[in-house]
């Protein structure tokens, strides 16, 4: 994995953790990244040239369009996942169940408060 990872568009870590699997409006993605439609949009061709993500004509509205994972997409995401699971399980060996889960939320804290990587322009 770490070989797919070097080639991925800087915006893949800023935008993919946001995308519903059914697919999530351009406007809501802007939104929930905290950047501009524009940035947002910027976003979303990177990732289309890398083959993550497709976009579709949202339904509900023929102005709006949603963004997909295309099926490389859903494999990065699935393989992204199980990486991240065994590192968990890797720090739960060393550290203990309880220890490893207070790193993780003390992680997922840090990360909520973090401002965006200079990689996304807002």
């Amino acid at each position: 994995m770490g070989d797919q990872l070097k080639d991925l568009p800087p915006a893949a870590g800023g935008m993919l953790p946001y995308i519903d699997l059914e697919g999530t409006r351009g406007t809501e993605l802007a939104r929930r990244m905290g950047v501009s439609k524009q940035a947002a949009g910027k976003a979303v061709r990177d990732l289309e040239q890398s083959g993550l993500v497709t976009r579709v004509q949202d339904l509900s509205d023929a102005r709006a369009f949603k963004v997909q994972f295309s099926s490389k997409g859903l494999e990065y995401m699935m393989r992204l996942h199980e990486a991240i699971d065994g590192i968990e399980a890797d720090y739960a060996k060393l550290l203990g169940a309880e220890k490893a889960q207070t790193l993780r939320e003390a992680l997922c804290e840090v990360s909520y408060r973090s401002p965006l990587p200079d990689t996304i322009s807002r």
